[in-house]
């Protein structure tokens, strides 16, 4: 779908801004340079930054750590929303 809007880009910028990141489809389709990207969503915009900060880290966690099913495993009970970016991280 992104496709059909290609002829609409611009052939050359200086610096790509994107005021609404969101899934980033038309930023890694481009893969400026140099780019500003924007996005409201805290979440979002923490992803990113450990996705750019701390990718092996973050794959590690995904595929490496510990499941529902182990004995070791502790459920988080504190709400989502309270807990503090930083400490959302991982």
């Amino acid at each position: 779908m992104l496709f059909q809007f290609e002829p609409l880009f611009p052939e050359r910028f200086r610096v790509y801004h994107e005021p609404f990141m969101g899934g980033g489809a038309v930023f890694f389709h481009l893969l400026p340079e140099k780019a500003v990207l924007i996005d409201n969503n805290p979440e979002l915009i923490n992803f990113y930054l450990v996705v750019r900060d701390n990718l092996n880290e973050l794959v590690t966690k995904c595929t490496g750590g510990i499941s529902a099913g182990d004995d070791n495993f502790i459920a988080d009970t504190a709400p989502w929303e309270s807990i503090a970016l930083a400490q959302r991280r991982f």
